[in-house]
């Protein structure tokens, strides 16, 4: 299971049987949302402070940046379609919703 810490700025990966965390990675830029996509095992978090969508790949011991895509302002929400891999963004703001075809 992924989770962002939003205060500590970071990306955590927690098993589940037990509940343990088993990673912490920090992700600089005031990360808010997350989704994942089961595909390409990719975890997408929106950086708010940057107005940046950015790409984790999660196959390996420890996330790795794979993407980074300029936003709409105020990245508050993000969905990943699982069978297309089409990345949702949704603004805070009004200033829409951004689709990234992946």
């Amino acid at each position: 299971m992924l989770a962002i810490d939003t205060r500590g700025e970071e990306i955590m990966a927690f098993a589940t049987d037990p509940l343990i965390m088993k990673q912490r990675y920090p992700v600089p830029g005031s990360p808010y949302a997350l989704a994942f996509a089961p595909r390409r095992d990719l975890a997408w978090v929106t950086l708010t402070a940057r107005n940046q969508l950015v790409g984790y790949d999660t196959a390996g011991g420890q996330p790795r940046e794979a993407h980074r895509l300029p936003t709409v302002r105020q990245p508050n929400s993000v969905a990943v379609n699982p069978h297309t891999g089409t990345i949702y963004i949704a603004s805070a703001t009004g200033d829409g919703l951004q689709v990234v075809r992946n």
